[in-house]
């Protein structure tokens, strides 16, 4: 996914976007700058439990907003 904001977010607010709105997931993961490993990169993985759970998903959350941001949800 990519659009998330490049400053105050992290693995366990990625996490909690999707679980707040019903999504079971394995893991979710910011990429965040290697030097620094605190600025966001704008974009993150997200690992679900099931196929079924990722559709739903991607047809539900993408181009949905995150502070000021749209997030683009890819697979």
């Amino acid at each position: 996914m990519n659009g998330l904001p490049d400053r105050g977010f992290y693995d366990l607010d990625l996490h909690q976007l999707f679980s707040k709105n019903g999504y079971r997931i394995k893991a979710a993961t910011v990429a965040s700058d290697p030097k620094t490993n605190r600025q966001s990169l704008g974009y993150g993985i997200v690992s679900f439990y099931d196929e079924a759970e990722l559709e739903r998903c991607l047809d539900a959350m993408n181009n949905s907003k995150v502070q000021s941001n749209t997030i683009s949800l890819t697979r």
